[in-house]
């Protein structure tokens, strides 16, 4: 999974173990939770020196980047079942190249414009959309038809991305594990996130236009990971929160 990472992406402890849980990465023992396998296996990782400390974010906590030296190899304990076609970091110049049976995708571009998006489309297999983008989007929204193409994916990172919405689509994405919107402008999440039965990570840190969750927020019953500041995002907590009995991390 390390393959989708350049030379000067940045990324916390916690969002690379979830974005591997979400993948199924890690092959825990008996009922060992498997972010503390993670955790663990990350740790070991940054005494070899595959892992660096680059700086330290308010936000976020430390940082770390891949070493340069290790881009190409299986940093992860069984990575190397993972084919490495299926695996590709693009520009949006590369993009036209990708084959349309890659899984895994990190998109690095200048701008989500809705080019971008007719390409993406035709990635009907893919399980991991990751999106960075440098400028202003043309839309402050994501395509509504978009999800429908890539039914799926199972991580979706959107973090920094210039949207103020989510489509109501996203709740079609049935075996999605991880989703990320932090640090955007979105002021709600479409109430069909409910049906997102499998979800494990919902990451909202950063996003200060958001007021609430989705009511029915109670029915994401395999949440492990709300990540957002409940005090100084939300105006009023859905009821039910308690039935979420997965959960091992709230309010960060």
């Amino acid at each position: 999974f390390s393959r989708l990472f350049g030379a000067n992406f940045e990324f916390d402890k916690d969002s690379m173990v979830q974005l591997s849980v979400a993948q199924g990465i890690f092959e825990p023992e008996n009922e060992e939770i498997m972010e503390i396998v993670g955790s663990t296996i990350f740790d070991s990782m940054v005494e070899d020196n595959l892992f660096v400390p680059v700086r330290f974010d308010n936000l976020y906590g430390q940082l770390f980047a891949v070493n340069e030296n290790m881009l190409d190899s299986n940093l992860f304990e069984g990575e190397e079942q993972l084919p490495m076609e299926d695996f590709m970091l693009a520009d949006e110049v590369g993009l036209v190249s990708i084959p349309s049976t890659i899984k895994h995708l990190s998109l690095f571009c200048e701008n989500f414009d809705l080019h971008i998006v007719g390409v993406l489309k035709s990635f009907p297999g893919m399980q991991t959309l990751m999106l960075h983008c440098e400028c202003a989007t043309d839309f402050n929204h994501v395509s509504h038809d978009l999800f429908l193409h890539l039914k799926h994916l199972r991580t979706l990172d959107l973090h920094q991305l210039d949207i103020t919405e989510l489509p109501s689509s996203v709740g079609d994405l049935e075996y999605l594990h991880y989703l990320d919107v932090s640090e955007t402008s979105i002021k709600y999440l479409p109430e069909t996130v409910d049906s997102l039965y499998l979800l494990q990570t919902l990451k909202l840190k950063g996003c200060l236009q958001l007021c609430r969750l989705p009511k029915n927020t109670r029915h994401l019953v395999r949440l492990c990971h709300l990540d957002l500041d409940i005090i100084r995002q939300l105006k009023s907590m859905p009821i039910g929160l308690g039935s979420l009995t997965s959960l091992q991390t709230l309010d960060r």
